[in-house]
């Protein structure tokens, strides 16, 4: 059971040194909080994931987002003890992946979704390929509309390794890439760039 207090409040990036975080780290995640710039009873809360060999650590984008921002005292804590992420036993078997589809929003001045296909899964790992997409612009002259991936329409990239998280998703501490499982809607994209 965790409690607010339990909380690291720090900026990894800069105030980390390799001993502080195998000590910080020894579950292999950390959720840092910090103040909400507007109000300081509300927080934002960022997830860290650790590679226990390397000591390599990055932040889980994905799972940033709303889910952990503005947020009370209360409110984290029940997300704390919520969130699988938490659990010692997060990875668990990836039992019937092969021919799901997961997902991965990315970009900075645009949205960028990639879809991949399991094509086999052991105990706890899956191998995938990356899927060409339907793109439907949502005009002529649009920068922006849905996606959706061509199941079984595999790009020519080398396939990849991840992990099974108990919470439908895929992870990478290599590529620090992490994937959700796709739920058959239209996804939303932009390409400015």
């Amino acid at each position: 059971m965790y409690t607010f207090n339990d909380l690291i409040f720090y900026d990894v990036g800069i105030s980390e040194t390799r001993l502080q975080a195998k000590l910080s780290f020894s579950n292999g995640y950390m959720l840092s909080v910090v103040p909400e710039y507007s109000d300081p009873h509300k927080y934002e809360a960022a997830i860290f994931i650790i590679n226990p060999k390397t000591l390599d650590y990055k932040m889980l984008g994905d799972l940033n987002g709303d889910v952990f921002r503005n947020k009370n005292k209360d409110e984290i804590t029940k997300l704390l003890n919520e969130v699988s992420l938490f659990d010692n036993n997060a990875f668990s078997t990836c039992e019937n992946l092969t021919g799901l589809v997961f997902y991965h929003n990315w970009g900075y001045e645009q949205t960028n979704v990639d879809f991949y296909q399991v094509l086999r899964a052991t105990e706890k790992s899956v191998w995938l390929r990356e899927l060409e997409t339907n793109k439907i612009y949502e005009g002529q002259k649009s920068m922006v509309g849905k996606i959706t991936p061509r199941k079984d329409h595999i790009k020519s990239n080398p396939p990849i390794r991840m992990l099974y998280r108990s919470n439908n998703e895929l992870g990478s501490y290599k590529k620090g890439l992490w994937l959700s499982l796709w739920d058959g809607s239209p996804k939303r994209f932009s390409d400015y760039a």
